[in-house]
C-alpha cells in the first residue's frame, strides 16, 4: 500500500511539472483594481493564465475571466459591461473599439475515435457541416453515421469554419450545439460517429485530430505557413484602456509571455511573419443556428463545459 501511494505521488508530482507555466512579471509596477474579461472560448485557456500570473503580482487585482463566444465579448465591451472584449475574430469596422493582437490561433477538426478517417478535405468538411455527407463510408470511413457537432452563432469558432471552410454554403441545421471548444470536445469524445471542430489547444488523447488538405494541425506548420485554418485572437478595449487594462494586455502582448506561455497552450506569437498572411475572419450574425438536434439528458450531464 505504502508503495502504491508512493507511486501515485510520483504520478501527480509528474504531472503537476507537466501542466505548470513559469511566471514572469511584465513590469515592475504593483497594481490594484478590478478587470472584467470575456469572449472567446479559444482564448480562454491563455487569458485564464495570463490573468492568474497578473494576480500573483498584483494581490490587490482582481481579474475575472468568462467565455461566451467572440461575439459575446465583442458586444459586453462595446456595451461597457467588461473592460475587455477576447474574440478571434475581428470587430466590426467603425465599432470604436481599439484592437490588441495577443495570438495566432490554429483550429482544427476533430473526432470520436471511432471514426476511421483520418484526413478531409476543405469540401469534404463543408458537405458534411452542410448534411449533404452523412456518413463515413461516403469519405472512405465504415459504415457509420456522422453526427455533427458544432457552436453557437456568437462563436469566433464557428464564424472561422464558416468563413475558410463553408463559404456559402449553410451549417445543418440537423446537428448538436454546444457553447464552449471544451463542451465540443467532451461531446465528440463520448459520441461514437462524431465530428467536431476547436482549436488545438483543447485537443488530448479523448480525441482524433484530422489533417486538413492532408497537413497536420502543429505549430511548426501554422508558422511555416502550410496549415491554412487559423485566426487572430483579440483583446478589444471601448476606447484607449485605463493603466491597470493597458498593463494586463502588455503582459499577454510581452516577448516572454508570448514566447514561452503560448507555444505551451499551442498557440502561435502573434508577432510571427504567419499574422500578416491570415484571412481577415469578421464578425457574422448568422441566423443559421443548428438547432434541430440537442444532447440527451445523459451527455448533457457528462459534458463539462471548460
Amino acid at each position: 500500500m505504502k508503495k502504491m501511494k508512493r507511486l501515485l505521488s510520483a504520478v501527480l508530482a509528474a504531472m503537476t511539472l507537466t501542466v505548470s507555466v513559469p511566471f514572469v512579471k511584465a513590469d515592475a509596477k504593483t497594481y490594484s483594481g478590478t478587470i472584467k474579461c470575456s469572449g472567446s472560448t479559444a482564448l480562454l485557456p491563455i487569458v485564464k493564465q495570463a490573468a492568474e500570473d497578473f494576480m500573483k503580482a498584483n494581490p490587490k487585482v482582481s481579474i475575472q475571466v468568462t467565455g461566451g463566444g467572440s461575439g459575446t465579448g465583442i458586444k459586453n465591451v462595446q456595451d461597457g459591461v467588461v473592460d475587455i472584449g477576447n474574440s478571434d475574430v475581428f470587430a466590426p469596422e467603425g465599432s470604436g473599439l481599439v484592437d490588441h493582437q495577443i495570438a495566432v490561433i490554429p483550429f482544427l477538426f476533430i473526432v470520436n475515435p471511432s471514426v476511421q478517417v483520418n484526413n478531409l478535405t476543405k469540401q469534404q468538411l463543408a458537405d458534411i457541416f452542410s448534411g449533404k455527407i452523412t456518413n463515413w463510408k461516403e469519405v472512405g470511413g465504415n459504415d457509420q453515421k456522422i453526427t455533427v457537432i458544432m457552436r453557437q452563432a456568437s462563436s469566433g469558432t464557428r464564424m472561422t469554419v464558416q468563413q475558410l471552410v463553408m463559404g456559402s454554403e449553410q451549417f445543418t441545421t440537423n446537428a448538436i450545439v454546444q457553447d464552449s471548444n471544451g463542451s465540443v470536445k467532451a461531446t465528440v469524445a463520448r459520441t461514437p460517429g462524431a465530428i467536431g471542430y476547436v482549436d488545438l489547444a483543447y485537443v488530448d488523447k479523448t480525441v482524433k485530430a484530422l489533417k486538413y488538405e492532408g497537413v497536420d494541425c502543429t505549430l511548426d506548420n501554422v508558422k511555416n505557413g502550410k496549415y491554412k485554418l487559423v485566426s487572430i485572437g483579440h483583446m478589444y478595449t471601448k476606447g484607449q484602456p485605463s493603466e491597470l487594462v493597458k498593463a494586463f494586455i502588455n503582459y499577454v502582448q510581452s516577448s516572454t509571455f508570448q514566447n514561452r506561455v503560448l507555444p505551451f497552450y499551442k498557440f502561435a506569437p502573434v508577432n510571427t511573419s504567419i499574422t500578416k498572411q491570415v484571412s481577415k475572419i469578421k464578425l457574422t450574425t448568422s441566423t443559421n443556428k443548428a438547432t434541430n438536434v440537442k444532447p440527451s439528458s445523459a451527455l448533457r450531464k457528462s459534458t463539462k463545459r471548460k
